[in-house]
C-alpha cells in the first residue's frame, strides 16, 4: 500500500488526506504497523503519524502475504548467520513506490525487522537519502545481526535508541550512526490545567519491580489510594490513534508514574546495558511526577536536566509508600515540578525535535508545517 492520506483496510488511520502540508520533504515512509500491531510499538506509529503530519509522505505500509510471518522468520535466520542474506525479499506483498522522494524514512522496533524493507520495489534508488531508526539494539547481541547490520549501509544515516549501542555499531558499518532518544506528542499528553486534580495516585504500568509493586499494592489496600498498574499482559492493540490517546488520558490523571530504566527487570536480555525507555517522555509531558530508578548513562543528565525531574527511588523499593506520602505533603514541590516536566517536554522531547534532528543529519529542511508545530510547543509552555 502507497499513497498520502489513506486509512487501510483494517482501519488504521494512515493520516487524514485534509492534513497533508503543502511543502516540507517528499518522504517514503515504511510503516510496519499492520505487520506488527503490538502496544510496545504504539510510540513508533505515533512517530510516523507526526511525520506525515510535517511531511508531503507517501506511504509503504508493509504485511504479511497468504503464508504469514514463516517466510520472514526464514529470511531473518538466513541474516543473522551470513551477510550475504542482506539482499533477500521475504515472500510477502511487493510495494511498488509512486514516484521519487527527497527521503526514505524506516522505524523499527528490532533489527529483525529490516528484512521487511526489501518489499519496497528500488527504494533506495528511489529516493535520494534515507534513514533508518532503530530503537532496541543491544551492543552485547550485534554480531547476531549480520545480514541486518549490512543492509544499514543503504541508509544515509542510521539513529539508535540506545545510547550504549551507538559506538559499536558504528564500527560495523560505513555510514553515521548517532543516538535519538524517544519523542512523544507533546500536544496530546499535555494537560489542558497542570494544576487540576489527579484522581490516580500512582501509574506503574509496562515492566515492574515486583518488590516496588507488592509495596505499592499493600500501600493502596491499606489506604484506599488508587493505584493504577498492568494486570495482565498487553498484546495487540485495536487502535494505534485509540490507545495513545487513552494512555495520554491516564498519565494526565496520574499523580506519580513509576518511571524506570528500559528493561529493567531483564538485564540478561541487554547485557547489562541500561537505556532510557519511552516511559520518561510520556509520564513528562503528562506532568506526572516521575519517580523511579533511571539507566546510569550520561544521557539522562542531558535530557532531563532541570529540578525534580527524575526522583530517584531504587528498582526494588518496599519503603515506595513513605517516598509518595513525603510528596504529598508538599503540593507547592509538586506543582513546580509538573509546570517544569510539561515545559521541557513541549520544548525539547516532542516528535517534531526528533524529526528534526534526523533531516539534519541528511541536510533537508523540515519545512513549514514543523516550523508551526514547534512555534504551537512554545506558545503553550510560555503559557505555563
Amino acid at each position: 500500500m502507497v499513497g498520502s492520506g489513506e486509512v487501510s483496510s483494517a482501519g488504521v488511520n494512515l493520516g487524514a488526506a485534509s492534513l497533508v502540508p503543502e511543502d516540507g520533504p517528499s518522504v517514503l515512509l515504511a510503516s510496519q504497523r499492520l505487520l506488527r500491531p503490538k502496544v510496545s510499538r504504539c510510540v513508533a506509529y505515533e512517530f510516523e503519524r507526526l511525520i506525515a503530519s510535517m511531511s508531503r509522505v507517501d506511504w509503504a505500509v508493509l504485511r504479511h502475504g497468504v503464508l504469514g510471518h514463516f517466510p520472514e522468520v526464514a529470511v531473518n535466520r538466513l541474516n543473522k548467520r551470513f551477510t550475504a542474506a542482506a539482499g533477500l525479499k521475504p515472500v510477502m506483498p511487493t510495494i511498488e513506490p509512486a514516484g521519487s522522494y527527497d527521503l526514505m524514512c524506516a522505524v523499527v522496533q528490532i533489527p529483525s525487522d529490516i528484512v521487511a524493507l526489501n518489499a519496497i520495489k528500488d527504494w533506495r534508488e528511489r529516493c535520494d537519502k534515507a534513514v533508518l531508526f532503530v530503537e532496541e539494539m543491544w551492543a552485547s547481541e550485534l554480531d547476531k545481526w549480520k545480514g541486518h547490520i549490512e543492509q544499514m549501509n543503504r541508509f544515509d544515516h542510521v539513529f539508535v535508541a540506545a545510547w550504549g549501542t551507538v559506538e559499536a555499531l558504528a564500527e560495523r558499518v560505513d555510514v553515521p550512526v548517532s543516538y535519538l532518544p524517544y519523542g512523544v506528542d507533546s500536544l496530546e499528553f499535555a494537560p489542558a490545567d497542570v494544576s487540576a486534580q489527579r484522581f490516580i495516585d500512582v501509574c506503574n504500568i509496562g515492566r515492574r519491580s515486583e518488590v516496588t509493586h507488592r509495596a505499592l499494592l499493600e500501600w493502596a489496600n491499606h489506604t484506599d489510594r488508587f493505584y493504577y498498574y498492568d494486570s495482565f499482559s498487553p498484546g495487540d492493540f485495536y487502535g494505534v490513534e485509540e490507545h495513545r490517546a487513552q494512555l495520554a488520558r491516564l498519565m494526565r490523571a496520574s499523580n506519580v508514574a513509576i518511571t524506570n530504566r528500559g528493561i529493567g527487570a531483564r538485564a540478561h536480555e541487554t547485557g547489562g546495558q541500561e537505556e532510557l525507555g519511552f516511559r520518561f517522555f510520556e509520564a513528562a509531558a503528562a506532568g506526572a511526577l516521575m519517580v523511579g530508578s533511571p539507566p546510569e548513562t550520561p544521557v539522562v543528565a542531558k535530557l532531563f536536566d532541570w529540578e525534580d525531574a527524575i526522583i530517584p527511588v531504587a528498582f526494588d523499593a518496599p519503603m515506595i509508600a513513605d517516598l509518595i506520602e513525603e510528596l504529598d505533603a508538599q503540593p507547592d514541590r509538586v506543582l513546580a515540578a509538573r509546570r517544569r516536566n510539561v515545559s521541557n517536554a513541549l520544548l525539547r522531547h516532542d516528535h517534531v525535535h526528533r524529526w528534526e534532528a534526523m533531516l539534519e543529519a541528511v541536510d533537508i529542511e523540515p519545512g513549514a508545517a514543523a516550523d508551526a508545530r514547534k512555534a504551537t510547543l512554545v506558545e503553550i509552555a510560555d503559557a505555563l
